[in-house]
């Protein structure tokens, strides 16, 4: 956890500065990156039981646990 005194600091400093800031939720960092190229995961089981079919979801944005997501994020950042 970050100090308030350190957060009102680093405010103060960017205003001094004239710079331009962004906010950036990390609580859900990976899933607001967008993937460059076309990537394909197998479905769970229960997706496909009453089909009898495998499925397989293309991705629109990052998952965690993938390993282009960090990549992708920090592209994004």
């Amino acid at each position: 956890m970050v100090a308030w005194s350190t957060i009102r600091f680093i405010i103060a400093w960017v205003l001094e500065e004239g710079w331009i800031t962004r906010q950036v939720n990390y609580d859900n960092a990976f899933a607001q990156a967008e993937l460059s190229k076309t990537i394909v995961v197998e479905a769970p089981k229960l997706f496909g039981q009453k089909s009898g079919k495998d499925l397989a979801f293309k991705l629109l944005k990052s998952l965690y646990g993938l390993n282009q997501a960090p990549r992708t994020f920090f592209e994004k950042l």
